[in-house]
């Protein structure tokens, strides 16, 4: 009787291991989201691309009066016709 059980389990053993991995799995997963680490927060997946856009802009508006305007300096190239 027990031989016929061990060739019965050993022959389907995935349907039989399945059910007890995927409790262990669900348990395991639920702890380590409670008591495990945090994820690092990190700032520019918080904000919108419209506001990091409005940022952007803000920062290079605030820059232009410190950055000479350098094209403005050279004259145009004579040009032979």
């Amino acid at each position: 009787m027990l031989s016929l059980l061990y060739r019965i389990i050993s022959r389907n053993a995935p349907l039989v291991v399945l059910p007890f991995a995927v409790v262990i799995g669900t348990i395991g997963y639920a702890l380590e989201r409670r008591f495990g680490p945090k994820p690092p927060t990190i700032d520019y997946l918080n904000s919108s691309v419209q506001q990091q856009r409005y940022l952007r802009q803000q920062a290079n508006e605030e820059n232009r009066e410190l950055v000479p305007d350098s094209l403005s300096i050279l004259s145009p190239r004579p040009t032979n016709n």
